[in-house]
């Protein structure tokens, strides 16, 4: 038997428990346990990333905690419940106002699938460059979890069993062109976004990955490059 684990990531407050799916699946939705994991890593990251840049660029850099944000919640879990039961990878076109990074694994235990979702896209890091708002890789996931700006985070999780399925989404969206998701010596709420976010373009394996909605364009600067390329230009939202 293949036990190797097999991981894919794409950047209401839902209760513990299994319910049917229309496909037949089981899926789980996002414990209080898992929900205070999921909020913990992601304020975790913008705190060290914080203080690591404040230190390195000798300007104070803000990246505010997230809170929980329920309405975001509820549409990132009817999204993970949509992949789920559909057997699809994608983002919602239809999610509204939000950012969005999103997750698949099989092979191991759903239970500690939470930690492995937010691993996957915080290791993005490694790939973007702030000095020159690059990326030699993926790196959308990482970028919209440290937006400054981005104020609130809901997610979903589905899962039948083996494989598991994680929808966050953000308020507001991050990763607008032309902006570094912080600037030190600037409050987030002094530097309002303009244009419209992007989601990162289609591919496969891991590091995080991300796949388009409809109305997404894929840029080639969304594509893994050996060398460092800008960051995205402005697509239309979804």
């Amino acid at each position: 038997m293949d036990n190797r684990v097999t991981r894919f990531a794409i950047a209401v407050i839902a209760c513990a428990g299994i319910i049917a799916s229309a496909a037949g699946m089981a899926a789980a939705a996002v414990s209080p346990d898992e929900q205070t994991t999921m909020l913990s890593l992601h304020n975790t990251l913008r705190e060290s990333t914080a203080a690591s840049e404040t230190q390195r660029l000798g300007q104070t850099v803000t990246i505010p905690d997230l809170t929980w944000d329920p309405a975001a919640a509820a549409v990132a879990q009817a999204w993970a419940d949509n992949l789920l039961a559909t057997n699809t990878f994608e983002h919602n076109a239809n999610r509204g106002p939000y950012g969005e990074n999103i997750y698949w694994e099989s092979g191991s235990d759903p239970a500690t699938s939470a930690a492995g979702a937010f691993q996957s896209w915080a290791a993005e890091a490694a790939s973007y460059t702030w000095d020159t708002d690059t990326c030699t890789d993926q790196c959308g996931h990482y970028t919209q979890i440290v937006w400054a700006a981005t104020s609130s985070v809901g997610c979903g999780m589905a899962t039948d069993g083996s494989k598991a399925i994680w929808v966050c989404d953000y308020a507001p969206p991050g990763n607008f062109t032309g902006q570094r998701p912080y600037e030190p010596g600037v409050s987030p709420a002094g530097s309002p976004a303009t244009g419209s976010p992007m989601v990162a373009s289609p591919a496969a394996g891991s590091p995080a990955i991300e796949t388009p909605s409809p109305t997404d364009t894929p840029l080639p600067t969304d594509t893994p490059s050996p060398t460092d390329t800008p960051l995205p230009t402005d697509t239309p939202a979804a």
